[in-house]
């Protein structure tokens, strides 16, 4: 009896302290904040711990323990404001309000400005956050009573989340997992003047300085990991957005297809415009549902008045998958812009891993050089078109043809089995995670 005992022990998790550095906190609602969390799918609540930087409250319940900072609390800070930022130390129900409306509106500007602008914005905002006079003793005393194992920093533009890390890294001897989506240092910022390349050198030397302390580098996908291990000597993994969804599709008889796009919208309306005049005219009783947050007024303006499509606005996760159960073909798209085409080459839709989950018939439409448009075409997993010459047959045999819808259905569940099941990748995390903390923290 003891013996079994002992056994049935060995067999149980032993989940290591991990703090998640990230801009974004954990979310059901937001694509990267869901992202993130599935990372960390079935993790021991108690053993996890989220420093955020944006203005959001968290609603995923991955995690319980959260300490924010945001801009305001920073720009308070350098003014000679007392902050604290916030701890959030429960579940919060997913109904409350997600944003704070002043916070939101500042935030959504800084993405409306002109590129000079915003680049000038970008590298001072940095400068302040890099002074540190926003850690407070409360941000401390956070740190101190959870006392992590491991430092997890999800990297991108806002290269602060880097030296966030690694000064926490430092502080309690502990290694560094980093997890990341975009080739944000391998962008050309210097075409916007000055401040570009000045924000330009701040980025890569940040991020050059967060790559030689850390242990491991996740990524969402093989060619921006090729992309990094080229530049930088880094243990490196693929690991694909993974989704909580199940076969969802609902095939039920009705008197027209329901076809229907989810998801940010942004430089992505040109496209989408495109596909809905080709879709009213190939059956003049069809229409293209979108779905998604758009920024730009002009645009948004365009999508509300054009009579080839329903513009829904947002919409939140239940009503996404309640659609994406109902659409007999979902649209996914790509810009086409020459800029669009160089900026997002390396970039994989967070809702593709619940496009392929839920055996969705996906329709894409996008560049071939996309690292999403590349690994579909792999799998045979949609019906990709990426050139505009073939946009009307293509569409046109896949609303006509219920065989061939089926078929990428079937191809799609095929792909989510081997790349995006949710358990498997949070395995494959927990382990490099234990890997990580074997090996240690890496001394200069």
């Amino acid at each position: 009896m003891p013996d079994q005992i002992s056994e049935n022990k060995s067999l149980i998790k032993r989940y290591p302290k991990v703090l998640v550095v990230s801009y974004n906190c954990f979310s059901l609602g937001g694509a990267t904040g869901r992202t993130l969390a599935n990372l960390f799918w079935g993790w021991d609540k108690k053993s996890i711990a989220q420093l955020y930087m944006s203005n959001e409250i968290p609603d995923n319940d991955v995690c319980y323990n959260y300490f924010r900072v945001t801009d305001i609390d920073v720009i308070n800070a350098f003014r000679g404001k007392k902050t604290a930022g916030l701890v959030y130390l429960k579940k919060y129900d997913h109904k409350n309000k997600k944003y704070d409306e002043k916070e939101n509106s500042l935030y959504d500007k800084l993405k409306e400005m002109k590129d000079k602008r915003k680049i000038k914005m970008k590298f001072f905002r940095t400068i302040i956050w890099n002074l540190g006079l926003w850690k407070s003793k409360e941000y401390y005393r956070w740190l101190d009573e959870f006392h992590p194992d491991i430092v997890f920093v999800m990297a991108g533009e806002n290269c602060f989340v880097d030296k966030i890390g690694l000064q926490i890294s430092k502080r309690y001897r502990i290694p560094i997992v980093v997890y990341n989506c975009e080739d944000y240092q391998f962008k050309d910022y210097s075409i916007h003047g000055i401040y570009g390349i000045l924000f330009q050198i701040m980025l890569r030397r940040s991020f050059s300085k967060l790559m030689a302390k850390t242990n491991h580098v996740i990524f969402n996908n093989p060619p921006l990991m090729k992309l990094f291990q080229k530049r930088y000597r880094i243990n490196a993994s693929v690991i694909y957005i993974s989704s909580v969804l199940k076969e969802c599709y609902i095939e039920s008889p009705k008197e027209k297809l329901k076809i229907s796009y989810l998801g940010n919208i942004n430089n992505r309306y040109v496209s989408l415009l495109e596909i809905a005049r080709t879709i009213k005219k190939i059956d003049e009783n069809l229409v293209l549902d979108v779905y998604g947050r758009i920024l730009n007024p002009n645009a948004k303006y365009e999508l509300e008045n054009n009579r080839d499509l329903r513009y829904h606005g947002v919409v939140s996760y239940d009503e996404v998958i309640n659609i994406l159960s109902h659409s007999d073909i979902l649209v996914h798209c790509e810009s086409f812009e020459p800029d669009a085409i160089i900026d997002k080459r390396h970039g994989f839709s967070t809702k593709i891993g619940d496009a392929l989950a839920g055996g969705c018939c996906l329709f894409v439409y996008g560049p071939k050089t996309n690292a999403a448009v590349k690994y579909l075409i792999k799998y045979k997993a949609a019906c990709v078109v990426t050139e505009k010459e073939q946009l009307e047959n293509e569409l046109r045999n896949l609303i006509q043809n219920e065989k061939l819808r089926a078929y990428y259905r079937k191809n799609a569940l095929k792909a989510a089995e081997k790349n995006h099941d949710i358990q498997k990748s949070a395995d494959r995390v927990y382990r490099i995670i234990q890997n990580a903390i074997k090996e240690g923290y890496k001394n200069d």
